[in-house]
């Protein structure tokens, strides 16, 4: 019970981390690309 518990919240944490590098990655190129110009 309890390891399947930590997994899922590992689980969770990851997505997020995932979500949250994607969105910096985004406005990272978003602002990139303005100084380019």
């Amino acid at each position: 019970m309890r390891s399947k518990k930590s997994v899922r919240i590992f689980v969770a944490l990851a997505i997020c981390v995932e979500k949250s590098w994607e969105q910096v990655a985004v406005e990272y190129e978003l602002d990139f690309s303005n100084k380019m110009i």
